[in-house]
């Protein structure tokens, strides 16, 4: 029944909650091949193949992701989430924001600016407070040429940040 079901979710969900809680404390450094995070992965796939249209077990399987530094995985699953009209709370935002700027960085790394641009940018949708989403659009704007699509984002860390340095150089610049 839909009552044993949602049971089984629960009970699931909890036992993944209590092995990630175990795999932080074990671990100083996380990796996604740790036999913790392994058992934590595991969990959050079978919650998801439970229940895959419902937010928790996305949400469980997102943060597992991200706290195991799996960024291309964890990235996937916030926009799942995402996907399925939920919002990010205050404990999301910066496990999504964390994934997205390293994939942004990388993108960014590996002179992918097309790439990293669409990451930056997705930051800016989902944390459109976050500043270094809007510097660093700017960076990777100027860097395909566009200075003039670069300024608006500069402007907009500069007023939010009057004393960020990076945004107050792209603007004189």
């Amino acid at each position: 029944t839909c009552r044993q079901a949602q049971m089984a979710l629960d009970e699931l969900l909890a036992e993944g909650g209590t092995v990630m809680e175990q795999a932080i404390a074990a671990y100083p450094k996380a990796y996604p091949d740790q036999p913790l995070w392994q058992e934590a992965i595991r969990t959050g796939k079978e919650a998801v193949e439970l229940a895959p249209n419902e937010p928790a077990p996305l949400r469980f399987l997102a943060e597992v992701y991200s706290r195991s530094n799996w960024y291309g995985p964890a990235y996937q699953t916030w926009e799942q989430l995402l996907a399925l009209g939920e919002t990010l709370d205050a404990d999301a935002i910066p496990l999504f924001r964390m994934v997205t700027f390293e994939l942004a960085y990388g993108a960014y790394d590996s002179k992918n600016y097309a790439k990293a641009l669409e990451y930056f940018q997705r930051i800016i949708d989902i944390v459109p407070y976050d500043k270094d989403a809007y510097v660093w659009a700017g960076r990777t704007l100027l860097e395909t040429g566009r200075p003039e699509e670069a300024i608006a984002y500069w402007q907009t860390a500069a007023t939010r940040d009057p004393t960020d340095e990076r945004s107050q150089f792209f603007l004189k610049l």
